[in-house]
């Protein structure tokens, strides 16, 4: 149903993720893209914008930070008239809550039964 109603106001459907992974080299590019791809084929994805730091690095475009938003707005001045950020993760609601964007949190039960990714980003 939100599916329909992002294709009924033509809404950008815009992947803003941090991938630590890149940098650790546990994945690579190739990967990501094709992740992005499989998710294309169900959902109709704009852009997809990637940060590959790890947190350590302290850079703008890893989200709660608000670099990748940004990027996203230059690239297509105009197309941000009306936005609405949802995601799975706090830092994505301290994202959302930095611009004033409205924002719905969808349950990832991986996430939070996972602590791989934690345990990882404190190496």
């Amino acid at each position: 149903m939100l599916l329909q109603i992002f294709l009924k106001k033509k809404f950008n459907l815009v992947i803003i993720t941090n991938q630590p992974d890149l940098s650790r080299n546990l994945i690579n590019q190739k990967f990501l893209d094709l992740n992005i791809e499989l998710i294309r084929e169900f959902l109709p994805v704009s852009v997809a914008l990637i940060c590959p730091h790890l947190s350590s690095k302290n850079c703008n475009c890893r989200k709660p930070k608000t670099g990748l938003i940004e990027k996203f707005r230059d690239l297509f001045p105009g197309s941000h008239q009306k936005e609405l950020y949802i995601g799975d993760q706090i830092s994505d609601q301290t994202c959302a809550a930095k611009l004033g964007l409205p924002f719905i949190m969808v349950d990832n039960s991986f996430s939070k039964h996972n602590n791989i990714n934690a345990a990882l980003e404190n190496h």
